[in-house]
């Protein structure tokens, strides 16, 4: 009348247990982000004197987490021009890239790809002129399964310089 649910130990070459349930449901913590882990379901039955019956079968589940996120993500003042700005983060190890993504108050967003998890800052251009944008990047995995996405990092803003509206502006801010 429960399932007791199983983890996979490569050490041991084996399933431990983990922790028994009577629902279908079950949390297990302390995993590690990015890292691919198997599990095992098994059925039980308990009758009135205590005897306890398993199923002769059980089910078996890999899953993977998330990466880890991004940390520190700022702005780097003084790295914007007309249509980007520069940001740099603490990266995270293990994983394909980082998806950074700038959301201006109106409009659509721009986000940019960067591959290569020891890559820690990134210029992201294509962005509209005199425009403040919200800036937040996540780490990503690519998997056989699909692409697994950390949490967001931090938010940071960073505006575009403005476009001048003459000549005279446009060689006064050079």
């Amino acid at each position: 009348t429960g399932y007791r649910v199983y983890q996979y130990s490569p050490s041991k070459k084996a399933f431990v247990k983990k922790v028994s349930t009577s629902s279908l449901k079950a949390t297990i913590k302390k995993l590690k982000a990015n890292t691919e882990y198997t599990f095992a379901v098994q059925a039980f039955y308990k009758d009135s004197k205590g005897n306890v019956t398993f199923a002769k079968q059980q089910q078996e589940i890999t899953v993977n987490t998330r990466p880890a996120a991004p940390k520190s993500l700022t702005y780097i003042k003084g790295s914007e021009s007309f249509d980007r700005v520069s940001v740099k983060w603490t990266g995270v190890s293990g994983v394909t890239g980082y998806e950074i993504v700038c959301t201006p108050e109106k409009g659509n967003a721009v986000i940019k790809k960067v591959t290569g998890a020891s890559a820690n800052s990134c210029v992201v251009d294509s962005l509209s002129f005199g425009t403040t944008y919200e800036i937040k990047i996540r780490a990503y995995t690519e998997r056989k399964s699909g692409t697994a996405y950390s949490y967001y990092s931090n938010t940071v803003k960073a505006t575009t310089i403005a476009m001048p509206s003459s000549p005279d502006e446009a060689f006064a801010s050079f």
